[in-house]
C-alpha cells in the first residue's frame, strides 16, 4: 500500500505540475491576446478618466466661483466708474483752436445756445479727449461740473441743439455705451415702425 500512496502522490504532483503549466500557458496566451489588451485598455482608460475627473472637479468648481466673483467685481467697477462720471458731459462739435480755453468755450456755448448762465465756478474741469487729429476734425470736449444741477439744466436744454453741429451726451463707460446705444436703437426702431 505504501507504493500506492507513493504512486498516487507522484501522480498528484505530476497532475499539479501539468495544471500549472497548462494554466501558465493559458494565462500567457490570454495576456498576449487582443481581448486582454482591449480589456486592459478600457480599464486603464476608465481609471484615468475617473482620476482626472476627481482631480479636476474641485478645480472646475473653483474656476466657476472665481468667474462669478470676477463678473461681480467687473459690474461693481463699472457701476463705480459710471458713478464717478455722474457730473460729466461730452460735447461734440466745438471748434478746436490752438491754445483754447475749453472752460470758456463751454460757458460761451451754454449762454449762446441754451441761454443757461454757467460760469467758471460751475465747472470743475473741461478738456479735449484723445490726441489731436491730423484731419483737422475737432475732438470731443469732456466737461466735469461741480454740481449735478448745472449738468441737469444743460441736459434739459440740449434739445435746442437739434439741427446744429453740436451734440451733448452723457459720459458713459465703455461697458455702458453699447448697452445704451442698443436700447436707443431699439426705441428708434419701434418709433419708426409706428409710422
Amino acid at each position: 500500500m505504501p507504493e500506492t500512496r507513493q504512486a498516487a502522490a507522484s501522480q498528484s504532483a505530476e497532475l499539479r505540475t501539468d495544471m500549472r503549466e497548462t494554466m501558465r500557458s493559458e494565462l500567457n496566451d490570454f495576456f498576449r491576446s487582443s481581448e486582454f489588451k482591449e480589456i486592459l485598455s478600457k480599464a486603464v482608460s476608465t481609471f484615468v478618466e475617473e482620476s482626472v475627473q476627481q482631480a479636476t472637479k474641485p478645480l472646475l468648481e473653483k474656476i466657476e466661483a472665481l468667474e462669478a466673483e470676477l463678473t461681480n467685481v467687473r459690474v461693481q467697477a463699472n457701476e463705480n466708474e459710471q458713478y464717478s462720471r455722474k457730473y460729466n458731459l461730452r460735447i461734440v462739435g466745438l471748434n478746436e483752436n490752438d491754445g483754447e480755453n475749453c472752460v470758456g468755450e463751454v460757458i460761451k456755448l451754454c449762454k449762446e445756445k441754451f441761454n443757461v448762465n454757467v460760469d467758471e465756478r460751475d465747472i470743475d474741469r473741461a478738456h479735449r479727449l484723445g490726441p489731436k487729429a491730423l484731419s483737422g476734425r475737432s475732438r470731443t470736449v469732456i466737461v466735469k461740473f461741480k454740481s449735478y444741477g448745472a449738468k441737469a439744466e444743460i441736459c434739459r436744454q440740449r434739445k435746442l441743439l437739434k439741427g446744429t453741429q453740436y451734440y451733448i451726451n452723457e459720459d458713459l463707460t465703455k461697458f455702458n455705451m453699447p448697452v445704451i446705444r442698443k436700447v436707443l436703437l431699439n426705441q428708434l426702431g419701434l418709433q419708426m415702425e409706428r409710422f
